[in-house]
């Protein structure tokens, strides 16, 4: 019985530690490349909605925290680039120079980050949603483009 107990608690500690794990890497932010934003993502599985200029935004739906996620791109209300990304193969750094808006003095962070890989069929339209250029990735590499 002891025994049972023991290996109960172990399993317990090791799916929490996990977990703990998981949300930590939910707090850092995601390089999408298309865009040349940093995002901090906080829900999973529902359609998102950021404006990225006055008349283009995207929708993602993101389906792990460490980038798997489907993304939309808009130019006046139409789609003009669509695709999947999968997970970033680790968590990536970046060297930032910030200014400290009251002393005004400049220093360097070093700001963790995922950037997932492009996978499957990507779509590019033009401004009248015609397809102008369809590639396939797989796992970050680009296999072909029309």
């Amino acid at each position: 019985m002891k025994k049972m107990n023991i290996i109960s608690v172990i399993c317990l500690c090791l799916f929490i530690d996990s977990a703990f794990a998981q949300s930590k890497k939910c707090n850092l932010p995601i390089l999408i490349d298309e865009y040349g934003i940093y995002k901090n993502f906080t829900k999973l599985n529902v359609k998102i909605k950021e404006d990225i200029t006055e008349d283009s935004y995207m929708e993602v739906v993101l389906y792990d925290c460490m980038g798997a996620m489907q993304l939309k791109g808009y130019k006046n209300n139409l789609v003009v680039v669509e695709g999947n990304y999968i997970n970033s193969l680790d968590t990536l750094k970046a060297c930032l120079k910030v200014l400290d808006p009251i002393e005004l003095k400049e220093s360097i962070i070093i700001q963790k980050y995922f950037q997932p890989l492009k996978n499957g069929t990507w779509k590019y339209y033009d401004l009248q949603g015609k397809l102008i250029k369809q590639e396939e990735w797989q796992n970050g590499i680009l296999q072909n483009k029309d």
